[in-house]
């Protein structure tokens, strides 16, 4: 990066100015939004804030102000940008990003997340620009942008009245800041209507200030209790006077005590699970070759011979040769899985490892909240009980030893445990010695009408919905985590109830043999494809390294995972999409193609299409569902051929049509070749720099001749 002293032109972006933050001291970070090119760096538009480091602030905001000169000297007015500013300890780390007005819903929410997903998720960031994206009045690009931030647990700073573009024909507030992060905090926004500047441009300059606070030495997490999943069966049967002391408490009715006596027990045998601190791929084959090259390190070290150290470089370069296989294989296998996965789940496979959303509230709105919502009139219990007498509790048949084995053997496994922390793989493996006693428990509570205390109890998990602010607990939803025996008594229940046919008419949900059926909304069938398109963009970034698979694995994982998010309700509205409606479908294949060759966004799709020798989606989509064909969607085929006919023969020459071998996985050369293939760098070497298809105007800048090669 260039010294900014030595270049013409103003920013016209951003001005970032913050303070080195030290051990748990709040400090302000003042972030100047403007699109003025005259905007200076110390000038009146900054403000005077003084700073702990004035070294580090200039180091910084020179940094800053050199970016914005080197990406923004000359705008093309058509174009707005937008920046993300990730803040890790006192390092300042900058991602531009362009979003022209015309680009679509999808194009702009794959380029946000695809800089989103770049950045470690727990760092600071903030998002600032012209995202043109209306919040005076939304429109669907907006609403699904906005949509899209929300759930990546982004908070927006801009309110509708703030408008922050004016011009003879009216005014909007499109220039939005958002942030995420634990250490920073809003402290207030405000137009600067009293600049100088602000005349000038019809973009208003917009000063947001941030409280920023880092903590070198994080406070302990708590050490969580380890789940029981796993259990020495032999071990129980050294117990079998605890065992059978258990079950005369059930006989007398004391089933706390005898729930918290065989938890004890189980406990005692549980196997505990180490945790594990090397990479998954890392296997027994790593560990013998790193003890080999340690060896051979200590060696070296104590002889100091020039042949001890070449037997030490040549063993360390084999190991780090074993360390790429492993990873590459890994990753490969590991995408085999995720999609054989998402044959029956495809959720399972799009889940994100880490949270975006953290609860800020504290543990008494929660309780004040849950209260609210679930016992608002103080009852202490949940409902009256009709026919109490002991004859009609004496009515029901008891619960056999086959129904309790039974009910366990299709208990789902890796499952949450409740607060006893027993979870079902614990329950089968003593299956065998311990289903009497839980037999007899079961019995115990349905001849007595109740059920142990423990049972009452449940862990509940807080989710965020994904929208809506953090600090509103309406926005999140609350999950009990009940203990495993309870379920297993109560889906015995259950059944019976459902064979007996005592359940009421009225009760559909959750009910084999009737379902509820969905009353249809008001959103449009363009809407709807939108926003289907929008998911799938944004699903597209979420899976690891798309790049190293090899295409036959990635083609799997777009018909299983992509695929079910594209054609959600597809074949209730199929005859009555537009030919929008069907190119918005067809471009989430040539996105998904596009993200595995590794190649930019604007390359043509027919060029991708041929290079991997796919057929078109909308094509598969209707052959797959067995959908009729429409006029739109022969007109999209049509158009399509077209399009495919124009292509230059010299293509099919290319190396990437010709060597298959980039198709492979773990493929490092697979970006180099299908580039050359699709544009052969040409805007490298001719003398208009930026991108372009090759034309008679073409110059080269080694001979001054021109371009041969025309689109």
């Amino acid at each position: 990066m260039d010294d900014p002293k030595k270049r013409k032109g103003n920013a016209n972006c951003c001005v970032l100015e913050c303070s080195t933050a030290y051990r748990n001291t709040p400090t302000d970070i003042v972030f100047i939004l403007s699109q003025n090119r005259k905007l200076k760096r110390n000038g009146a538009n900054c403000g005077s804030t003084q700073y702990a480091d004035e070294n580090k602030l200039n180091k910084d905001i020179d940094s800053i102000v050199t970016w914005t000169k080197k990406f923004h000297l000359n705008i093309n007015p058509g174009k707005t940008q937008a920046i993300i500013l990730g803040h890790k300890r006192q390092t300042d780390a900058v991602k531009h990003l362009d979003i022209s007005p015309v680009k679509s819903t999808e194009d702009a929410i794959e380029i946000i997340t695809k800089a989103i997903f770049r950045v470690t998720e727990n760092e600071t960031i903030i998002i600032a620009g012209d995202l043109n994206c209306r919040l005076d009045k939304p429109n669907r690009k907006s609403k699904l942008v906005l949509e899209v931030l929300n759930e990546e647990g982004f908070k927006l700073v801009n309110k509708e009245d703030l408008k922050t573009y004016y011009c003879h024909n009216g005014s909007s507030a499109i220039d939005l800041v958002l942030y995420r992060g634990k250490g920073i905090t809003l402290k207030g926004q405000k137009g600067m209507w009293s600049s100088a500047a602000a005349p000038i441009r019809k973009h208003i300059p917009i000063e947001t200030t941030f409280t920023l606070t880092t903590n070198e030495d994080p406070p302990r997490r708590k050490e969580k209790e380890n789940t029981l999943r796993k259990i020495d069966s032999t071990q129980l049967e050294h117990y079998e006077k605890e065992l059978t002391y258990s079950r005369q408490l059930i006989r007398n009715g004391k089933t706390d005590e005898a729930l918290k006596e065989i938890q004890t027990i189980i406990e005692h045998v549980a196997i505990p699970k180490k945790p594990r601190k090397a990479q998954p791929w890392f296997d027994r084959q790593c560990y013998e070759a790193r003890k080999v090259i340690l060896s051979a390190l200590n060696i070296a070290r104590e002889n100091g011979a020039e042949s001890q150290l070449r037997n030490y470089a040549e063993k360390r370069r084999k190991y780090k040769t074993l360390l790429k296989e492993k990873r590459a294989e890994y990753i490969e296998e590991d995408a085999k899985r995720k999609a054989e996965t998402a044959k029956f789940d495809p959720f399972l496979a799009l889940r994100r490892k880490n949270k975006t959303q953290t609860s800020v509230l504290p543990i008494s709105a929660w309780e004040k909240h849950f209260t609210e919502l679930l016992n608002k009139n103080g009852r202490e219990t949940a409902y009256q009980i009709m026919g109490t007498s002991p004859k009609g509790r004496q009515s029901a048949s008891p619960i056999t030893a086959e129904e309790v084995r039974g009910t366990i053997m299709k208990s789902k496994p890796k499952k949450a445990p409740g607060p006893d922390r027993i979870c079902t793989e614990v329950i089968k493996d003593s299956i065998d010695i311990l289903t009497p006693l839980w037999t007899e428990l079961f019995n115990s509570c349905l001849n007595t009408g109740t059920i142990p205390k423990i049972w009452r109890t449940s862990t509940i998990k807080i989710l965020h919905k994904g929208k809506g602010d953090p600090e509103d607990p309406n926005t999140y939803r609350g999950i009990a985590l009940e203990n495993s025996l309870f379920k297993i008594c109560m889906k015995i229940l259950t059944r019976r109830l459902q064979e007996e046919s005592r359940m009421p008419e009225c009760q559909f949900g959750f009910t084999p043999g009737r379902r509820v059926t969905l009353q249809s909304t008001a959103n449009s069938f363009s809407y709807h494809i939108q926003e289907r398109t929008a998911a799938a963009t944004r699903a597209i970034h979420q899976i690891n390294d798309l790049t190293r698979l090899s295409l036959e694995t990635a083609m799997v994982l777009l018909k299983t995972v992509i695929a079910p998010i594209v054609t959600y309700g597809i074949t209730l509205i199929w005859e009555k999409l537009t030919l929008t409606d069907l190119e918005r479908i067809e471009k989430v294949k040539a996105r998904f193609l596009k993200c595995t060759l590794g190649i930019g966004r604007n390359a043509p799709s027919r060029l991708v299409y041929e290079m991997t020798r796919e057929t078109f989606y909308v094509e598969d989509i209707r052959l797959q569902i067995l959908l009729q064909s429409t006029q739109p969607y022969r007109d999209l085929l049509e158009r399509r051929e077209d399009k495919r006919r124009t292509i230059d023969p010299d293509f099919y020459a290319t190396g990437a049509m010709v060597d298959r071998n980039w198709t492979k996985e773990n493929q490092t050369q697979r970006r180099a070749i299908t580039r050359f293939a699709i544009h052969g760098f040409h805007h490298k070497l001719c003398k208009t720099k930026s991108y372009h298809e090759p034309c008679e105007s073409c110059v080269c800048e080694l001979c001054d001749l021109k371009c041969e090669h025309t689109i």
